[in-house]
């Protein structure tokens, strides 16, 4: 007996540019989800997606960075197996990553206590801390900006560090048991993922990418939607979608289907459905 045919009821195709601008309304005050911008989030993700993937495929001049990226991450594994034996040398290691961390941690205290305050206590606290690891020269004091660049280098490259300085955050800053939630986590998850699609620039894209993660004549029920209601600011299509505006009414598009992007979205999903009509094997 033949297996049934697989249909996805519940796919979302849409890209960055069909979503408002201010998502993280739904879990920060104001004003400072203005800081938390859609595209702005989006489009670093999509760097960093950009820069990930260009490690994985040739280059234009026909060079391939596979090999030499396996070779160096067969490199440092031999290194770090080696490094580990060595107990003395991996203690130090150590201790080196706990007070990067540690130092990462106050100078994040210091800098959102200087826009949310701080308890009498919790800042007596603070100094006390600060005086003691100062006089054992394991602290010191930089410009803000310095100290900006050493907490996303300690939180992006000593993955603990990120759990306990959140935990940490939230206990001190109670705006931060909103953005440190489930649902900030979340949100962050959703940006992410609209950053890595954002590589295929347009809806047909994306679908046809989750057309390919599906079995052979597998289907799927596209579901959009209109985000402009949600009062977290207005939609706007990218200008390289609006250059293309001549080349697309000389298919048939109107000069109504570029009023907002919801009909942009909806006709954008209809010449997808129609080419997949006239080639059924289109996406597969």
């Amino acid at each position: 007996m033949p297996k049934k045919r697989i249909i996805n009821a519940h796919a979302h195709v849409f890209t960055s540019q069909f979503v408002p601008p201010l998502l993280a309304k739904t879990i920060v005050i104001w004003p400072l989800y203005y800081l938390i911008n859609t595209r702005q989030i989006v489009a670093l993700a999509k760097r960093y997606y950009s820069w990930k993937h260009s490690l994985k495929f040739p280059t234009e001049d026909g060079s391939d960075k596979v090999f030499k990226r396996r070779r160096n991450k067969r490199s440092w594994t031999v290194f770090a197996s080696g490094f580990r034996r060595i107990d003395l040398l991996y203690y130090i290691y150590k201790i080196l990553l706990i007070w990067l961390a540690a130092v990462a941690l106050i100078y994040s205290i210091t800098l959102l206590a200087g826009i949310f305050g701080l308890d009498e206590k919790t800042s007596e606290a603070i100094k006390w801390i600060k005086d003691k690891m100062s006089s054992l020269y394991m602290y010191f004091e930089i410009n803000n900006w310095l100290k900006l660049v050493w907490v996303a280098v300690v939180l992006i490259f000593i993955n603990w560090s990120r759990r306990i300085i959140g935990l940490v955050l939230k206990g001190l800053f109670p705006i931060f048991r909103s953005i440190l939630s489930s649902n900030g986590n979340e949100l962050l998850e959703r940006y992410l993922l609209m950053g890595r699609f954002a590589l295929y620039g347009t809806q047909r894209g994306v679908a046809q990418r989750a057309l390919h993660q599906l079995p052979p004549n597998s289907d799927m029920v596209i579901l959009p939607m209109d985000m402009e209601e949600m009062g977290a600011g207005k939609t706007k299509l990218r200008s390289d979608l609006l250059a293309k505006k001549s080349e697309k009414l000389e298919k048939g598009w109107t000069e109504d289907d570029f009023k907002d992007t919801y009909k942009y979205q909806m006709r954008e999903l209809w010449e997808f459905v129609e080419s997949r009509r006239e080639d059924p094997e289109q996406g597969q």
